[in-house]
């Protein structure tokens, strides 16, 4: 009779084994699933920021040759050079400072706006405009396309868990927060994962604690 008993407790802790497992199985491929999804959207934004700082500096680089021809035609105090960093506010308004005043400095000296090597890096800069502007609205159609995929369901449940934060969209006067936007690199999920395995080998240990303890009362 106790061996009977016994075979049917064990067998339901088995199957309490096998369900449990199972719905982790489920659990763990969904967030696997949604984890890629988000990570493959968070570089692709990630990658198009980077684009976003290669062209605000090279631009500030082009902005400092504009100055090194404007010297040679007058010394004017507030030619100030461009300190490239990761200070994409400072960097991108210090160029329009600088352009706004070797254009101002062009139109009283008509030998520096005849200057051949002034017009080419003037056509420079102006291209390098329309290409930060394609940049911004790259960078922006895929930030969209990133926040539109947190918004659904389930994901938009688990995102901010995973580590997946809204992507600010392209703003000149915030571009520090566009530089720091980043995406979990996998100790989020991994943790995730482990308590959850944990939380699982804890309920198996207790349910054969409590058979042990009821075959010692019988």
């Amino acid at each position: 009779m106790e061996a009977d008993i016994l075979e049917s407790i064990l067998s339901e802790i088995w199957s309490f084994i096998k369900t449990l497992f199972f719905i982790m199985v489920i659990i763990g491929c969904i967030l696997a699933y949604i984890y890629n999804k988000l990570q493959r959207l968070g570089q692709t934004v990630k990658a198009t920021n980077s684009n976003v700082l290669t062209v605000i500096q090279k631009r500030a680089d082009l902005v400092n040759k504009l100055m090194d021809i404007a010297k040679e035609y007058c010394n004017h105090e507030k030619l100030t050079y461009i300190k490239l960093s990761d200070n994409l506010v400072n960097t991108f308004k210090e160029s329009n400072a600088a352009i706004a005043n070797v254009t101002a400095m062009a139109n009283n000296y008509p030998d520096l706006k005849a200057n051949s090597a002034y017009q080419q890096l003037m056509l420079q800069i102006n291209d390098i405009e329309n290409e930060l502007q394609k940049k911004r609205e790259n960078y922006n159609f895929h930030s969209r396309e990133y926040n539109a995929c947190r918004l659904q369901v389930p994901i938009i449940f688990v995102a901010d868990i995973l580590g997946f934060k809204e992507a600010p969209y392209f703003d000149f006067d915030n571009l520090d927060k566009i530089n720091d936007f980043k995406t979990d690199d996998g100790e989020v999920l991994k943790e995730i994962l482990s308590t959850a395995s944990n939380k699982a080998m804890d309920l198996t240990q207790k349910s054969i604690e409590k058979v042990q303890e009821k075959l010692k009362k019988d």
